[in-house]
Order: structure tokens, then sequence, then C-alpha cells
């Protein structure tokens, strides 16, 4: 193999080492950017779950705590009755 031959070979090897990073390092990026959409949709679909539903449990508290503090007038009141 003659140098002029072998500087050639040496300097595609090295293109090609390069490109090969290059894909690895684009594989790897589109990789993270696939992650980071799925937890972006994630969190956006968690997002609207709160958003829908919050009001709703909220009131659902309140009228646990209507009804319980109900309860309680009333075990007070049978109280007061029977004594």
């Amino acid at each position: 193999m003659t140098e002029k031959n072998k500087d050639s070979l040496e300097k595609y090897t090295r293109i090609i080492d390069e490109l090969e990073e290059r894909k690895s390092a684009w594989e790897q990026l589109k990789r993270i950017k696939n992650k980071q959409d799925s937890l972006l949709a994630t969190t956006s679909y968690n997002d609207s779950l709160i958003k829908h539903y919050l009001p709703y449990k909220i009131k659902d508290y309140n009228n646990n705590r209507t009804f319980f503090n109900n309860i309680n007038s009333l075990n007070k009141a049978e109280k007061i009755i029977a004594s």
C-alpha cells in the first residue's frame, strides 16, 4: 500500500468514525426528545384531569363535611333530648 493510499484510508476512517459518532448522538437526541414529548403529554393530560375533576372533589368534600356536620348535630340533639 502506498503512502497516499494509507493517508486516504486514515482520512476516510476518521470521517466514518465521526459520522458514526454524530449518528449515535442524533439517535440519543431523538430518544431524549421522545421522552420529553411523552412527559409533556402526560403532564398536560394530568393537568386537564386535575382542572376537570378538582372542582367536583372540592364540592364532594364540602358536601361530605356538611353531611357529617348534620350527623353530629343530630347526635347532639338526641343526647339533649335523651337527658
